[in-house]
């Protein structure tokens, strides 16, 4: 069996490209992040571009080659620097799109299945993928969460580099934010070795530490203004 590149490989079953995408600065790329075992998930193909949806095409024939299929692409909410390839990619690997119905609703093309918090799929090898549902940057925002490795690609729950934006006229909510940050902190915590992946940024390696932080930048801005 022949295996895929070092450089794109995060854990045994994962496999992580930053892909260029029309996002906000100072981020310049989004996160897609491939899970499973003998089944895998694309979570987040978000590029428009041309030369980074072959970079993503490329490594999924390497990892069709080893006699994978793919099980389906997810997207956590829908921006546009979060969706600009799934579409194509659902045309050229015959692959169903997955996205919660909020999001769904907000979406130019459809998507052929529907999911919400507690929707889960085995993909072989001991790999698991469980649906969260973690509104407020988006209504239908969806942490995709690996049981085996710890690892979750988090969307815009919090980035890498940079900062989420809470845009009320977009149907944001920042009690339902915060709501989503304590809960996937308390996850983390209770795993003991959660990996981050957020959609923009480095990957976090430390998933309680991360959230305790936006907690607090958030609770002391919101003092801030009250003040």
């Amino acid at each position: 069996m022949t295996s895929a590149p070092d450089d794109s490989r995060l854990a045994e079953g994962a496999w992580l490209l930053a892909l260029r995408t029309p996002t906000l600065p100072p981020a310049t790329h989004t996160n897609t992040l491939i899970v499973g075992g003998d089944r895998l998930l694309v979570i987040e193909p978000a590029s428009p571009h041309a030369d980074e949806q072959a970079r993503l095409e490329a490594l999924l024939e390497q990892l069709r080659a080893e006699g994978r299929t793919l099980a389906g692409i997810v997207l956590t909410h829908h921006h546009v620097d979060h969706v600009g390839h799934a579409e194509r990619l659902r045309e050229r690997l015959a692959t169903p799109i997955l996205a919660h119905p909020a999001t769904a609703a907000r979406l130019e093309f459809a998507v052929d299945q529907t999911i919400d918090e507690g929707w889960s799929l085995e993909l072989g090898a001991g790999c698991s993928v469980t649906a969260l549902h973690t509104p407020g940057h988006a209504p239908g925002h969806l942490v995709m969460w690996e049981q085996q490795s710890g690892i979750a690609h988090v969307g815009d729950l919090v980035a890498g580099q940079g900062t989420i934006l809470v845009d009320p006229s977009d149907d944001g909510d920042m009690a339902l934010y915060l709501d989503s940050l304590c809960r996937m902190g308390k996850l983390a915590e209770r795993h003991g070795s959660a990996v981050f992946v957020p959609a923009h940024g480095p990957v976090q390696h430390d998933g309680p530490a991360i959230t305790r932080h936006y907690v607090a930048h958030r609770l002391a801005r919101e003092a801030k203004v009250r003040k």
